[in-house]
Parts: structure tokens; sequence; C-alpha cells
């Protein structure tokens, strides 16, 4: 995924993020990430295998072929305060220089190209910065860096919950979490004392806490993961902290002699490519 810091102008505007969302191309950057054997291009945040395919299928910003819609991404645009004279393309200069993060290594590091030239077309003007895995993560999670744009992320759940995702990503209290890339980059729930201090000259963002709370005392069952589709679209329609792009597969290559291995999803951060086998499985 890719997220916006909603403290960073011009992306503490709600119609700058939507049309970024309109634009991209969900396609071409799949493509360049390796294609169809390493995943699908995600409509929505949470993964549908969590909300049991409630939303398999929504997808607010869909276009023919996931290739992005500049015409209906400039009319999202041009109801931004950053366009004032309303043709669809930023003519503030928060639009131009915007600092941007991505990362040198994996399948994401072929994507700034694709952004460059999609954002061009809202006047949006990118300043990538190319930085090892590490050290883009811990400048995106440091949220004084005020980096507007963190371009190569990813996140796997812990355990079959949406409650993996809720928190960690969008909770006010999970800013500069235990490990590099945790947690809650965008600032969304960040309180005006926060931003200040941090060095904002915005002074409020959106926030789901409320939300989340509703979500974490459901204890189980259909009526917690409604509750957690309704996140998901809140996050897609209302907030849009993110331009969320591929659900990822991760492919493992094994000895026709191995039938059965276990998988800890939580390790797989770490490292996709362990896999624990039983040897005499």
């Amino acid at each position: 995924y890719t997220s916006f810091n909603l403290a960073v102008p011009p992306f503490d505007d709600v119609h700058v993020r939507r049309a970024v969302n309109w634009v991209f191309d969900k396609a071409g950057s799949l493509q360049l990430a390796g294609g169809e054997l390493l995943g699908t291009t995600a409509g929505h945040i949470f993964p549908d295998g969590l909300l049991d395919g409630i939303l398999e299928g929504y997808a607010p910003y869909a276009t023919l072929g996931d290739h992005g819609d500049v015409d209906r991404a400039k009319q999202e645009m041009a109801q931004s305060k950053y366009d004032t004279d309303r043709d669809g393309i930023c003519d503030h200069p928060a639009c131009h220089g915007v600092l941007t993060l991505t990362a040198s290594e994996g399948p994401e590091s072929t994507q700034s190209q694709l952004w460059r030239e999609n954002l061009s077309e809202l006047g949006i003007v990118l300043d990538v910065r190319v930085l090892g895995s590490a050290a883009m993560f811990a400048k995106c999670n440091d949220l004084t860096e005020r980096i507007a744009i963190c371009l190569s992320l990813g996140w796997v759940q812990d355990y079959p919950d949406p409650y993996t995702f809720g928190p960690p990503l969008f909770g006010g209290a999970d800013f500069g979490g235990l490990y590099p890339g945790c947690c809650n980059l965008s600032a969304l729930g960040a309180t005006s004392e926060q931003l200040a201090d941090w060095g904002y000259e915005v002074t409020s963002v959106p926030s789901v806490d409320g939300k989340l709370s509703e979500c974490i005392g459901i204890q189980s069952g259909g009526e917690r993961t409604e509750c957690w589709a309704e996140l998901d679209r809140l996050l897609m329609e209302e907030i849009v902290p993110w331009v969320p792009r591929r659900f990822a597969v991760s492919n493992e290559i094994v000895s026709a002699r191995v039938t059965a291995y276990s998988f800890d999803a939580f390790a797989s951060m770490v490292a996709l490519d362990r896999v624990a086998v039983a040897p005499d499985d």
C-alpha cells in the first residue's frame, strides 16, 4: 500500500487523496511488481479473507482495467482547496516538490516513475527519495520527519482477525511503533497538541478511534466482522489515508517430497521465504 500523511499539504485535503486513488494505475503497478504471480490489485484495505468475503468486489475507486481514470481524478481534484481555478490541476505550491520515500529493494522499488507520471496528471510533482527499506520505514514511522507519501509499504496479519490491521495502522495511540514500519504512518487520530509538537502547521486530522473501539468491543461473530467492514468503507470513502494497491501472494517452491508444512504469518513479515518443514512429513 501507499500511505499519505494527512497533516502534510496537499494531502490534508481529502479531495486530493481521493483524486490520487482515482488516477493511480494499479494494474500497471502490479505488472511492475511482477504480475499476477505476486498478487491481485486491491480495491480496499482489509484482505477479503479477514472479512469473510463481505467486501469481495468492493472497490470505490474502480476504473476500467484498474488503469486509473484521469478525468474522474480531475473532477475530484477540482473540488480541492488546492485547485483554485477548478480545472482539475493543483495550482498551489504545496503540490510541487512533494517529499516522497520509497525503498530500493524488492518489487516495490520499480514503482516511483509510475507514481511520478500518474500524479503529474493532477499537477502534483513528487520529490522521490530512494532509501534502503529499514531507513525508509524509520523515516516514515517518525512523524516529525513530515514525509508526505510513503510508497513502498506492506502489512501481514499476525493472526486471522482484522484487529491485526485496525489499531496498529489507524489507531491514534500507534505512533512510532515497536519495530520499523509500525504502524500509523498517516497521523490519523493525532491530537492538535501532537501535531504542534511534531512541527505541523495543520492543526487537526481525522480520527477513527471511536469506530476502532466499537469493533474491538464486539467479542466475535458476524457483527464483529461487519463492524470491521464498516471501518474499511469509512477509511476508503471518507478518510482515505491510503492507496491500497496489491493483495500480495507469497509463492513457496518446495520439493515434491514435501507433503505438508506450517507457515508462521508473523515470521513472514521478517522473512517471507522461510518455511518450517517437518523432516519426516
